[in-house]
């Protein structure tokens, strides 16, 4: 989903009976109990995630990139979105 606001994530969260992670839950399911700089690890990689230079051009579904995937299994950490 592109052009939410955290205020609209975070009533839906709250509809739905959950919340929304803080910085610290999402910042180690991005980088691991590592701190890798990448959720697969610590080089940069386009062909991990939906990047400019994979030449892509538009979003991709979430499940496209199953070896970008962090160790916790959470997908597109990193790309798919201009931010």
């Amino acid at each position: 989903m592109v052009w939410i606001t955290w205020r609209n994530a975070n009533a839906y969260a709250a509809w739905a009976g959950k919340s929304l992670p803080t910085s610290e839950p999402w910042e180690k399911a991005a980088r691991g109990a590592k701190g890798s700089a990448y959720p697969w690890g610590d080089a940069a990689t386009a062909a991990k995630c939906n990047v400019q230079e994979s030449g892509i051009g538009h979003t991709t579904p979430v499940s496209r990139y199953h070896s970008g995937v962090s160790a916790f299994g959470v997908y597109d950490l990193c790309g798919n979105t201009w931010e």
